[in-house]
């Protein structure tokens, strides 16, 4: 496993995360080739709650994938739920500490 980091570009990153369009299209890209598959994706909330927000549910894709989220000394997981296409919400995914 590894951790591929990615530029913010949200046009008030303070307040917003977007991940660069072209380092999540290289990691698409390099999965579909044979490499790592892309398994989350991880961003911090300053304000120090570790609970998705109502921007994180109106980002995320339906894609299934584990959104990390770093606050007020705390890692949580959680997996988007989809309606169709659209994310509803998300559902808190345990952790397990290793080593």
């Amino acid at each position: 496993m590894a951790v591929q980091w990615a530029a913010n570009v949200a046009a008030d990153p303070s307040r917003n995360f977007e991940i660069d369009p072209a380092a999540l299209i290289a990691v698409h890209k390099d999965a579909r080739a044979g490499g790592m598959p892309l398994l989350g994706y991880f961003h911090s909330h300053p304000n120090g709650l570790a609970c998705p927000s109502a921007s994180d549910i109106a980002q995320a894709a339906p894609d299934g994938l584990i959104w990390l989220i770093i606050a007020g000394g705390a890692v949580t997981a959680w997996q988007p739920i989809a309606l169709g296409a659209h994310v509803t919400g998300f559902t808190p995914v345990p952790l397990i500490v290793e080593g």
